[in-house]
């Protein structure tokens, strides 16, 4: 198994090294605790109020975020199908709990949209890829099953109404 590699890189500590020596001397402005808050991968989670400087950083958040509880998933679930069903059902789920976010907790002005309940199932798709390529028993069980069932299009049309 390949080595994982960090997403926090040494550019991203320079560049954040580089905002808080332009704070000092008066050409920007960003407090400690955003860089903390960047430092410790929870940016997205608005902790604290945040310079735009750093308003990238909520990506790297929900990466990081994603890639300490996937580990955990996989070791948790055993055989691929089940992670695959698993990341599949949560896939499918985060739509609808998109929509209820917006549409029954508040608005999308009112609630964080770069948490990481809301963000996680981009990344988690790559991942229901990669389960299905690395299991060809798996692939041809899919084809047959669930990718011709009658409710994928009910699924996609799910994801593209939230």
């Amino acid at each position: 198994m390949p080595a994982e590699r960090c997403e926090f890189s040494p550019p991203a500590l320079i560049y954040l090294a580089a905002i808080v020596l332009l704070t000092r001397f008066g050409w920007g402005s960003v407090s400690l605790g955003d860089i903390a808050s960047c430092l410790f991968f929870v940016r997205n989670l608005n902790l604290v109020p945040a310079s735009s400087a750093t308003a990238h950083y909520w990506s790297l958040s929900v990466e990081e975020q994603f890639y300490l509880l996937w580990p955990v998933a996989m070791l948790l679930l055993k055989t691929n199908r089940t992670r695959l069903k698993i990341a599949a059902l949560l896939v499918l789920v985060a739509p609808f709990s998109r929509f209820g976010n917006f549409h029954w907790l508040g608005t999308p002005a009112t609630i964080n949209s770069l948490r990481f309940d809301l963000r996680y199932d981009a990344i988690l798709i790559g991942c229901c890829l990669a389960l299905l390529r690395n299991d060809p028993a798996l692939a041809r069980y899919l084809q047959r099953g669930i990718l011709q069932s009658r409710w994928i299009p009910l699924a996609a049309l799910a994801c593209l109404i939230a």
